[in-house]
């Protein structure tokens, strides 16, 4: 499994690098493929980010992750020119406590999130955005 760390803009920088900055990401890679991130603030470790193959399941990857720390269990699905990242929030004793959806255009715009605390929708996490692709493909117009 390959290793390299990112600042939280996610620009590739040396160990070093994350070793004097306040925040870094360490990602581990496996075949190409992003298996996880560890996210660290002021060189401790805060949580990390579990990236799902279409053959694992949620138990499967606590009972093998989980270790006593704070992780999000991320999964993809496509819908046509779609993309949906769905996060898991778990605490260090595996129970689930919120779930977020966010939604891509084709250009990997965000369009939409939302966010579920404890199954309860938190309307102040969720929003819709909307871009004029002939104008700014890139920020959202609101």
């Amino acid at each position: 499994m390959e290793i390299k760390y990112f600042d939280t803009l996610d620009n590739e920088i040396t160990q070093q690098q994350a070793s004097i900055l306040g925040s870094y990401i360490k990602r581990y890679i496996e075949a190409g493929v992003i298996k996880k991130d560890e996210y660290y603030e002021y060189g401790d470790f805060m949580f990390y980010i579990y990236y799902k193959a279409i053959n694992e399941i949620h138990q499967q990857i606590l009972n093998n992750e989980l270790d006593g720390k704070t992780i999000v269990i991320r999964e993809f699905e496509n819908f046509g020119d779609y993309k949906l990242e769905k996060d898991f929030y778990y605490d260090k004793n595996g129970v689930n406590t919120a779930l977020s959806n966010v939604l891509y255009d084709s250009d990997n715009n965000q369009i939409g999130a939302e966010m579920f605390n404890n199954g309860i929708i938190a309307y102040e996490d969720t929003i819709k955005e909307y871009y004029d692709l002939d104008v700014n493909p890139e920020d959202p117009i609101f």
